[in-house]
């Protein structure tokens, strides 16, 4: 089960970043209609709450979960995947193992160290 428990680490990681990132875009990007307009972010999101499509929106990001969830937790207990491990952007990565291994390990060094950045 250790890896199920960093993979949803790792996702509900993700999941806050982008809400924040969301948070911070709803400050400047208004949804079109005159309801939405000249009110805060919070009011917005209680207006979209009793209007209904916040509940559209839950159910429509739960399937969606149910869908990629199922196979990835699978995948992942049978050692197919690493933890969190999507493939996204890996036509990107260096083809050698090796420097692909260096470029993990300098991404991870990123996180704790800026200066490490540029291994």
């Amino acid at each position: 089960m250790v890896p199920w428990y960093r993979e949803c680490e790792i996702k509900h990681g993700r999941i806050a970043m982008l809400a924040v990132v969301g948070f911070i875009t709803a400050e400047y990007v208004r949804i079109p209609g005159d309801m939405y307009q000249g009110m805060s972010v919070v009011e917005a999101h209680n207006a979209l709450l009793k209007n209904g499509p916040m509940y559209q929106l839950l159910f429509w990001i739960g399937m969606f979960e149910l869908i990629v969830t199922i196979p990835a937790f699978v995948a992942t207990q049978n050692g197919e995947r690493a933890p969190g491990d999507f493939n996204f952007g890996m036509g990107f990565a260096p083809k050698d193992p090796e420097k692909f291994k260096l470029k993990q390990i300098a991404g991870a060094l990123s996180y704790a160290d800026p200066s490490h950045a540029n291994l």
